[in-house]
């Protein structure tokens, strides 16, 4: 089943999946993912052995006013957020005493703090790098959140990989308590991605076996 999406967005959409499988060609393409316990569903995200990529996507029909809970929200439980967001989300400004035009977020898109992918790229703009991801963006994030991207019975199969005992009646919250405890936060990245690039989804690329 597809999801449901404007062409206006689909435009976008297609235009990132293009450009996230160029910069991360092992990663596994997810549409439609659900995190922090299903609270906030991110359009795109690239799911690596060992990192997890957020997209979010802004139509020139959308507005912003949820983005910053959003954004929020996919920092917390990813390596890197983007918002891959319509130009007329952005402005020129000229630098190097006018000679030359560049382009950057107007508010309220620049005040999330995520890295701001704009579509389509201005015509005058003539470097590629501006869809590439600096060092700065990526980040270690809050292993909770992560913890909380699996199902329950995820979470047991990778207690169970880690050496953690399981009860018949441990809860979710049971489960993550004690991966977070005995497990690293690159374990717990790791395990959430193993999970995340086998599970059947609506719409994303073929599942990766168990590794």
């Amino acid at each position: 089943m597809a999801h449901n999406t404007s062409s206006h967005e689909k435009e976008i959409r297609d235009a990132v999946v293009i450009k996230l499988r160029e910069l991360f060609p092992s990663a596994r393409i997810i549409h439609e993912l659900n995190t922090g316990h299903g609270s906030n569903r991110v359009d795109l995200a690239a799911v690596t052995t060992s990192q997890i990529i957020t997209a979010e996507i802004k139509s020139e029909k959308d507005t912003l006013k949820r983005l910053p809970r959003q954004v929020k929200q996919f920092k917390s439980c990813s390596h890197v957020t983007i918002v891959a967001a319509h130009a007329k989300f952005f402005e020129t400004f000229s630098y190097f005493n006018n000679r030359d035009l560049g382009f950057r977020a107007k508010e309220p898109l620049a005040a999330v703090n995520a890295l701001e992918w704009c579509y389509p790229i201005p015509d005058y703009i003539r470097y590629p790098h501006v869809w590439d991801i600096p060092a700065s963006q990526y980040r270690n994030p809050d292993t909770r959140e992560v913890l909380k991207l699996l199902w329950r019975e995820e979470l047991i199969t990778e207690s169970r990989k880690h050496g953690i005992s399981v009860k018949t009646r441990d809860t979710k919250t049971d489960l993550m308590n004690a991966m977070y405890l005995h497990m690293t936060g690159l374990e717990i990245s790791k395990a959430a991605c193993r999970q995340l690039r086998q599970r059947e989804f609506a719409e994303a690329d073929p599942q990766i076996g168990a590794y």
